[in-house]
């Protein structure tokens, strides 16, 4: 009995051994990945906000990436949605963009998922002037609000490759 609890003991430690194997090696091919990523955009495809500490990947640079990978989508639509309050009066604008997202290489293509995003006029740049103060949601143009939502969308879509 003590040398099938052994063999038991083996086999686990040998399968765990092999799990730590592939999550090193998964590991090798992120980090691959990200100098890759980095290696196709400029710096100014960067853009931080506090000092460096961390750094945020612009649209621009998400468009590089996707078009260097092979990230393509299709079925984009963007759609809005307004908030009013009791007067009326427009609170809040939010454009959404939804694709389906795909890898294409020469003989090959392969789905990868729907992606959908929301961007308000109440969150991020386009919800202050360069004064930082607040703007009402009807100065903000609904144009603009649908061109932040494509580039999150750009950007949401290669953050999940």
């Amino acid at each position: 009995m003590p040398n099938i609890q052994k063999k038991q003991n083996m086999d686990l430690y040998q399968q765990e051994d092999q799990e730590l194997q592939q999550m090193q090696q998964q590991l090798i091919r992120v980090k691959n990945l990200i100098r890759l990523i980095i290696a196709f955009t400029d710096w100014s495809d960067w853009v931080s906000y506090d000092q460096g500490k961390t750094v945020f990947l612009m649209g621009s640079g998400a468009e590089k990436i996707a078009r260097q990978l092979g990230i393509k989508f299709k079925n984009f639509q963007t759609w809005m949605e307004e908030h009013r309050d009791e007067q009326g009066r427009l609170v809040e604008r939010i454009c959404y963009a939804e694709a389906d997202f795909y890898i294409s290489f020469t003989g090959y293509e392969r789905e990868l998922e729907k992606v959908r995003v929301g961007v308000s006029t109440n969150d991020g740049i386009l919800a202050y002037n360069r004064k930082g103060d607040k703007l009402p949601a009807d100065l903000v143009s609904p144009r603009d609000l649908q061109k932040v939502a494509y580039t999150k969308l750009i950007q949401e879509g290669v953050r999940r490759l």
